[in-house]
């Protein structure tokens, strides 16, 4: 009987990990696209422009405008916590992968 240990774990553990690094890595570069336009809005909202606009929107001014969304306190608010929560998260991913490289 031979002693194979746990290999048949270990390789599939690595396939399943191998596949999930391609798709996450796929996903974050897709992501790293936005930080452009993420790093404006994060500007944009609370600023001086910002509050210009919202007076600007409860005069009537942009009627034509499909939707006012970013001028929405709740939805802005909601969105600046989920980009926040969403980088700390990464963080703290990275910060976990490196700790534990360091230990072996």
């Amino acid at each position: 009987m031979k002693n194979t240990d746990n290999f048949y774990e270990m390789e599939e553990n690595f396939l399943k990990i191998s596949k999930e690094i391609e798709v996450m890595s796929d996903s974050l570069e897709n992501f790293e696209k936005y930080l452009p336009n993420i790093k404006l809005f994060l500007n944009y909202y609370g600023s001086e422009t910002w509050f210009k606009h919202l007076k600007m929107e409860e005069q009537g001014l942009f009627e034509d405008a499909s939707t006012t969304a970013v001028l929405g306190e709740d939805y802005s608010y909601d969105l600046v916590i989920d980009i926040m929560d969403l980088a700390n998260k990464l963080k703290s991913v990275g910060e976990s992968l490196s700790e534990d490289s360091s230990n072996s």
